[in-house]
């Protein structure tokens, strides 16, 4: 529960945000209609005494609108539907109720010339596509893309910037139908100014190739962003420069420029701080290797094996709590369309992290008479630099074909420098990890007809990780009996390539869709490490020539596949059917491991209703397998006094999958989402931990049958007498998984995971807005012989508040508390204020973060073997002054 002083803050936020929605407020009734027949979805907008949005709202699907106003004295009702002459009405507010009874609309004159029809209701819903008008929803207060999409009904962005749609999330943000920085928009949405921005799209059924157009069956949601007239063709851009006192040495700036028109765009962009703003959520996107579904790929490939990880983020809320960084960012993104078809696209990345984490932690272990506790403090320091580049060329014939060349090369230099205590031992901890990787892709698309097309796709990837790791610990004494030595040193070397080819026939009918590619892939995987001691002057003392603690591997992976789909689609039914058949030959240290045929089917239906709701259920039959990482039976060490490795061969590891979706309503107004996943492993990969108080070793064995259950429910529904959106969140998961420990018998543990949480978001408000929400997880763990659980709770409560046009001030207040109830709780209280300086685009500001000098967060986690108790170290209180100006 919230302590007393929490509760006494969210009381009077309470009182006061109250005191605002209720004692001044006005609820305005009607219903709009054309001769008898209701008119749904028109914009209903109040006008303030000086023209200014107050509020808004749609009629629903019986004509009837019920809009609340805090605004007193002489204002406007203003009534647009597309297709009507917009109707406008003076209205005197000094009374609690207001109906203005039936309006009836005039169907607007298509035919005269001199009659131009302007459509300017803040929301546009059209067959496949939202668009929001962003001058309806800006206040000033947004000092990029992303502040001013928070904004929009029915847009949700998560804490890593990822953006939603309901359930469905945003696969990329186009400006004026551009793609900039493909799967990392966060660079683009998180920096670039709103203030150039005319309308935000939200596109479904998205087909990047346009040959491809209403033949391919996408699936696929994007965000286009449209620019003001006057922003076209012209260098524009903002700064912002900010910092704390010289003692504290605080810093951010931030520098975009860019130009954009319809055959050229540029966008320039230069960022730093060390204020704990993390700059690499889409820097990560952005590196990561093309895995999209499409007929346009082939692959799901990320990155070379990742065999060892020498740095632990927070994963327990957001990083600008403990992210101790020292950042640069710099980006820049040409695209330029020459004409006579070809079209240029270039992209660059320069990104330098210095991350440090701090994490002290008790751990108790109990098993089977086996009983003690180690302490340990922690201090992870990265470095780490990444440098990507990206080059996109595109040929368009005239003879409805199209050839696409795609190249990304990616450098990465990662330093970890980590100091370790363990039951009062140093352990210092130095690493080194270098990646390169070459991605090429080359896509040839030939239109046939308006209904059908041919896709050729070629993809050659290469990967090098070498990895050096040198700890100082007493545990090599122990493991290798061998004492003069002081440090053990390993080095690792993972290579990986892969080469594919595709052709894919596309045919689609008015009711009738068919996609049938045929291709190969052939994938070599190496895996080097060797092991050795080294004496307090880092002079070698012992080559290891022990085969288990020394592995050279090599596996290679040729298939041969083919993979048809059908697609039917009634009016509101649509039936999708595919059966992947592919012949899997695999070959390790030049011998044949596995070679058979192997066949996964996939079943979809989908219906499609607005008054009784969507629903889509889906069967998915795969194989997987075990990679290198799972095979290597040479141990190796994964740094904090842990060693690995794999007691088993390659193995296909079959499993299904089995998804319900339904979606109900609509997200602007009210709605219900309600989805189930279950994925059921009929083999998988466990461990065989051998462990006690120095070190574990985790062995990895194949075992049979575990399972995934997942199930989410979400309402929504938006509250008029409060022009808030109240949603309800319930989520259930499940696992069953098996191991074993010491030797011992296999035993079964069950987890169960249960959230319930609510929020509640103002709507469109002249003065005030807010956001509220509480979660309560409940985690419940049954073991062979043992029951445990917890709760962790979280809440939040943020209020903005505009005192003027010019004036602006931000609060947040954040409350957690992980685990059992004798655990610690967190609090932390920011602010922050902006002016708007008089006829200027510059705001300046002040920011409070931390308030309360909230030092420590504790957590707590358990398993069937330990409980642990830890606690992290939080960035302390920080006052920034600064400006940001756009031009």
């Amino acid at each position: 529960m919230l302590n007393n002083n929490i509760q006494k803050i969210i009381f009077l936020f309470f009182i006061f945000l109250l005191t605002n929605l209720y004692s001044q407020s006005t609820v305005i009734v009607g219903s709009v209609f054309f001769n008898s027949e209701p008119i749904s979805h028109a914009n209903i907008l109040f006008l303030d005494d000086k023209s200014q949005i107050d509020s808004f709202i749609f009629s629903d699907n019986d004509g009837k609108f019920s809009l609340t106003t805090h605004f007193k004295g002489t204002g406007k009702i203003k009534i647009t539907a597309f297709g009507f002459v917009t109707f406008e009405k003076e209205l005197v507010i000094n009374q609690e109720n207001l109906n203005i009874g039936r309006i009836s609309l005039k169907e607007a004159i298509k035919d005269i010339p001199e009659v131009i029809i302007k459509n300017k209701k803040p929301i546009t819903l059209k067959k496949d596509t939202i668009e929001y008008k962003a001058a309806s929803f800006a206040n000033g207060t947004e000092n990029n893309l992303e502040d001013l999409l928070k904004k929009l009904p029915g847009i949700d962005i998560d804490k890593d910037g990822k953006i939603k749609i309901g359930q469905k999330s945003i696969e990329k943000v186009l400006v004026e139908n551009d793609d900039l920085f493909e799967k990392g928009y966060q660079i683009l949405t998180q920096n670039m100014p709103s203030a150039p921005i005319e309308k935000i799209q939200v596109i479904s059924k998205y087909s990047k190739n346009k040959l491809l157009k209403n033949i391919e069956n996408s699936e696929a949601m994007v965000l286009n962003i449209t620019l003001k007239d006057k922003s076209s063709n012209r260098w524009m851009g903002s700064y912002l420069l900010a910092s704390t006192s010289y003692v504290e040495k605080l810093r951010q700036v931030k520098i975009n420029l860019m130009s954009f028109s319809k055959k050229k765009k540029i966008y320039l962009l230069f960022n730093t701080n060390n204020i704990g703003i993390n700059e690499m959520k889409g820097v990560e996107y952005f590196i990561k290797n093309s895995t999209e579904n499409s007929v346009e790929n082939i692959g799901n490939i990320e990155n070379s094996t990742k065999i060892i990880n020498l740095h632990v983020y927070n994963s327990l809320f957001e990083e600008k709590r403990t992210n101790f960084n020292n950042d640069y960012l710099g980006a820049f993104n040409y695209i330029k369309n020459y004409g006579s078809g070809y079209y240029l696209k270039i992209a660059g990345i320069y990104n330098k992290i210095g991350n440090e984490n701090q994490i002290n932690s008790v751990y108790n272990f109990d098993y089977d008479g086996l009983k003690f506790s180690n302490k340990e403090e922690k201090i992870w320091k990265l470095k780490q630099q990444n440098i990507v580049t990206k080059l996109e060329l595109t040929k368009d014939f005239k003879n409805n074909s199209s050839v696409n060349f795609y190249n990304k090369l990616s450098w990465i230099d990662n330093n970890n420098d980590n100091n370790f205590i363990f039951n009062n031992e140093y352990n210092p901890q130095y690493g080194l990890n270098k990646i390169f990787s070459n991605e090429n892709k080359l896509v040839y698309t030939k239109k046939i007809d308006s209904s059908t097309a041919i896709v050729g796709v070629g993809r050659f990837m290469l990967q090098d990780r070498p990895y050096s790791l040198t700890e100082k610990n007493n545990l090599v004494q122990k493991i290798f009996n061998h004492p003069a030595s002081e440090f053990l040193q390993q080095d690792i070397d993972s290579k990986y390539s892969y080469s594919g080819f595709k052709i894919s026939y596309i045919k689609s009918f008015e009711k009738h869709n068919i996609e049938l590619p045929i291709g190969g892939e052939n994938q070599i995987d190496k895996l080097l490490s060797k092991i050795r001691l080294l004496d307090n002057n880092k002079n070698e003392v012992w080559a290891n020539k022990d085969l288990n603690f020394d592995n050279n591997l090599e596996i290679i992976k040729t298939n041969f596949f083919i993979n048809p789909t059908y697609q039917y689609k009634a009016e509101k039914w649509k039936l999708k059917v595919s059966g992947n058949s592919s012949f899997l030959n695999v070959k390790s240290d030049n011998k044949n491991t596995f070679n058979d045929f192997l066949f996964s089917p996939t079943f979809t239906i989908r219906y499609e209703n607005k008054s009784t709701g969507n629903f889509a259920l889906e069967y998915i039959k795969t194989f997987s397998n075990t990679e290198i990482t799972d095979i290597y039976n040479g141990y190796i060490y994964m740094g904090n006094r842990i060693f690995a490795k794999s007691n088993t061969d390659f193995n296909i590891l079959p499993n299904y999958n089995i998804n319900f979706d339904y979606q109900l309503g609509n997200v602007l107004k009210e709605s219900m989402s309600f989805n189930i996943n279950y994925l059921h492993n009929n083999d998988y990969m466990s461990s065989n931990f051998i462990v006690n108080s120095d070190y574990t070793f985790n062995q990895k064995i194949i075992l049979k049958n575990n399972y995934y259950l997942n199930v989410n429910l979400e309402l929504k529904k938006f509250i008029n007498l409060i022009n808030s959106r109240f949603s309800l969140i319930n989520k259930l998961s499940k696992s069953s998984y098996e191991n074993s420990v010491n030797d011992s018998r296999i035993q079964k543990t069950r987890s169960t995971n249960y959230t319930l949480g609510f929020e509640l978001k103002s709507g469109w408000l002249k003065s005030i807005n807010y956001e509220l929400g509480y979660n309560w997880v409940f985690n419940y763990l049954t073991f062979t012989n043992n029951k445990r659980d917890y709760i962790n709770q979280n809440g939040y409560f943020n209020l903005y508040y505009n005192l003027s046009s010019k004036l602006f001030i931000d609060s947040n207040i954040e409350y957690y508390l992980f685990g059992q109830s004798n655990q610690k709780h967190s609090t932390f209280v920011d602010l922050k204020a902006s002016y708007k300086l008089i006829d200027s685009k510059m705001n300046i500001f002040i920011q409070g973060r931390n308030l309360l000098n909230t030092k420590y967060i504790s957590g707590y986690s358990i398993n069937n073997i330990s409980e642990s108790f830890y606690t992290q170290k939080l960035l302390p209180l920080s006052i920034l002054i600064g400006f940001n100006k756009n031009f």
